[in-house]
Formats: C-alpha cells, sequence, structure tokens
C-alpha cells in the first residue's frame, strides 16, 4: 500500500459534527481513491479540495457532477455487481490497482459514499474510508457488519470500482 491510514480523510460530513458542505461525502470518495491509488494527497478545507466540491455540486446540495471530480483527478470507474462468492478473484489488486466506492445507508445520515480501500480474507474484513461510525479506529469492518449498510442490486453489491485512468 501507498498510503498511511491516518492520512485518508476518514470523517463523516454531517452539519453537526463539521461546517463543511452537505454532500462532499462522494467528494471524500474520490480523493481518498487518488491518494490511495497515487500516493497524492488532496487536504479537505483547502482552496483546491472547494473547488472540487464546486465543481461535483457538493457545496449546495448533492455531488451530481461527481464524474467531472474523477475526470479531473484522472481517475475511470467502472459500476459493478457482486456477491461474496466473488471475493477470492474480485479484491486481487484492491488498494494498489483500484478503489471500490460504495454506497451505504446508515440511520445517523441516511445515504452516505465510502472507499473500501483494503480486504483481509482471513477473517473477511474491509477496510473502509470515511464511516467512522461502524468501523474500528483503523477503519477496518467485517462483512456480516458491512453488508447490513450497503445498498444491494441484483442479490450482490453494489458499488462502483474506481482505477487510474488511461
Amino acid at each position: 500500500m501507498n498510503y498511511e491510514w491516518f492520512s485518508i480523510i476518514n470523517q463523516n460530513t454531517d452539519y453537526k459534527d463539521s461546517e463543511r458542505y452537505c454532500a462532499d461525502c462522494q467528494v471524500v470518495t474520490a480523493v481518498n481513491a487518488y491518494y490511495v491509488l497515487t500516493g497524492e494527497k488532496i487536504v479537505q478545507n483547502t482552496p483546491e479540495y472547494y473547488e472540487l466540491c464546486e465543481l461535483a455540486g457538493a457545496v449546495a446540495g448533492s455531488a451530481i457532477s461527481i464524474d467531472k471530480v474523477y475526470d479531473l483527478l484522472g481517475l475511470v470507474t467502472c459500476d459493478q455487481s457482486f456477491g461474496f462468492l466473488d471475493y477470492d478473484y474480485v479484491f486481487d489488486g484492491l488498494g494498489t490497482d483500484y478503489v471500490i466506492e460504495a454506497n451505504i445507508w446508515y440511520k445517523r445520515y441516511g445515504f452516505h459514499s465510502v472507499a473500501v480501500i483494503d480486504y483481509e480474507p482471513h477473517c473477511r474484513a474491509f477496510r473502509v474510508a470515511n464511516f467512522k461510525w461502524l468501523t474500528t479506529e483503523d477503519g477496518w469492518i467485517f462483512y456480516e457488519d458491512l453488508d447490513q449498510v450497503l445498498r444491494h442490486l441484483n442479490n450482490g453489491w453494489d458499488v462502483r470500482q474506481i482505477k487510474i485512468g488511461p
């Protein structure tokens, strides 16, 4: 891995906890993916980060134009759905070749975007950025707990794979 865990933006964007923007969780996921894949940081609450939030439309509402942020950062995305039996081959390269954006539903703030950046097959645990409510201090969450909050589609997880562009 070419990242340090405590350098990842690992915050929830809730008005009670911050003065940040109301829909920047997708921007946080994009910035975290960029950092994990390239090693280059974009720090929250800086002019560069604010420009990404403006570009995505996250300052005033939903990040409806998040694809513009991915394009600007040189990242490409691919929607996919997979089930637990696929894990042995799906997560080969997770955190080095790609990151997974997952949409979750959690009672504290509704729909939320998180970055899945690592998988430990021996205990079926995932390392997830930007979801402090159900993860350990180091961002780990077991499959059974993550599966309860992830959006499902066609009997699998509805996720997006993020990679460095061509």
